[in-house]
């Protein structure tokens, strides 16, 4: 009977570790595997950030984020500024194995997290500004954080952004 107990103690224990490790994971700022296209949609963004410093005569950095950042919420807070602030990146259409139905349009666009917004300070930016790169499938209405990076944080660059919901429907 105090084996069985002992057991049931270590099965405890260990479930109780592992549900904290899976919470910890949930937190941390993802950086999923990428296919060609979102790569392609990488490079695009890059190019566009790239564009909006040299309009001012700025020169564009990227920055690395600190490693294994833990952030509470972070696929929520990152929609959440999205909504307010997105910046179109590229768009096309998985076509449907049915030809009478319509394809599946896949947006890119991105956000910027600044250096001063809560958000900003939990991601550790110091001076630079977050980069979160997301796509929308209009067939499932989802959205999907592609890559989230970070740049050097320039007050001057204009970056042209929309709210996401006329963005979605201007493109």
């Amino acid at each position: 009977m105090v084996a069985i107990a002992q057991r049931l103690m270590k099965f405890f224990l260990l479930l109780t570790v592992l549900v904290g490790i899976c919470a910890a994971a949930g937190n941390r700022i993802p950086n999923p595997t990428m296919n060609d296209m979102d790569w392609g949609m990488v490079d695009r963004a890059t190019m566009d950030q790239a564009q909006r410093f040299r309009d001012i005569g700025a020169t564009w950095n990227r920055r690395e984020l600190p490693p294994n950042q833990r952030v509470p919420n972070f696929v929520n807070r990152a929609m959440s500024l999205v909504q307010e602030r997105a910046r179109f990146v590229g768009s096309y259409v998985k076509p449907n194995r049915n030809p009478d139905l319509m394809g599946d349009k896949i947006t890119y666009f991105y956000t910027l997290v600044h250096p001063n917004e809560r958000l900003g300070r939990e991601m550790g930016l110091g001076r630079n500004m977050g980069d979160i790169l997301f796509k929308h499938s209009s067939l499932t209405n989802t959205y999907k954080i592609v890559r989230v990076s970070a740049i050097e944080h320039n007050p001057q660059v204009n970056w042209m952004f929309e709210p996401l919901e006329q963005l979605l429907r201007n493109h």
